[in-house]
């Protein structure tokens, strides 16, 4: 009797702890009417536009009414540098940059300017393939993470 107990006490509280990503399960007062994005790396444009897309068209579909509309216009920045070097001058510790600057336009008017910045560092690997691949990996992280910052101040705009 006392393990059954257990038993429901332990599922009651597992079962009620659910995971939801950040962006799945909101419903926002807007809409993006248009997003022009324009930088340097082809890859973080398409990142954060995909990114931006996808959170509002999943929450959206056909809602355009009573809801504020808003057109963006987004600059990305990015930059990679050497932090530090080993002995033999090779690089054992890189940073990546990204910043943004997000312009808030609604009904033609400039509401507001934000500039995002966002940075990773981590250590090089032997293997440049990998390391390729853990770079990309982190500049999708880094995009991930400026667009829930722009979709956290759209909110409160």
């Amino acid at each position: 009797m006392i393990k059954f107990i257990k038993f429901i006490i332990v599922f009651s509280i597992l079962s009620g702890c659910g995971y939801s990503p950040m962006l799945a399960g909101k419903d926002y007062p807007f809409t993006l009417n248009s997003i022009k994005i324009k930088g340097e790396k082809k890859k973080i444009n398409s990142l954060i536009q995909n990114n931006l897309n996808n959170s509002i068209s999943k929450r959206n579909k056909g809602e355009k009414i009573n809801k504020i509309q808003y057109d963006l216009e987004i600059f990305t920045n990015f930059s990679k540098s050497v932090l530090s070097n080993d002995s033999k001058g090779d690089p054992t510790t890189f940073e990546q940059n990204i910043e943004v600057d997000v312009i808030i336009y609604k009904d033609g008017k400039k509401l507001k300017t934000v500039t995002i910045k966002k940075k990773n560092s981590y250590n090089n690997l032997n293997d440049k393939f990998e390391l390729k691949k853990y770079e990309d990996n982190l500049i999708e992280n880094l995009c991930y993470n400026i667009v829930v910052r722009i979709m956290n101040i759209l909110s409160n705009v």
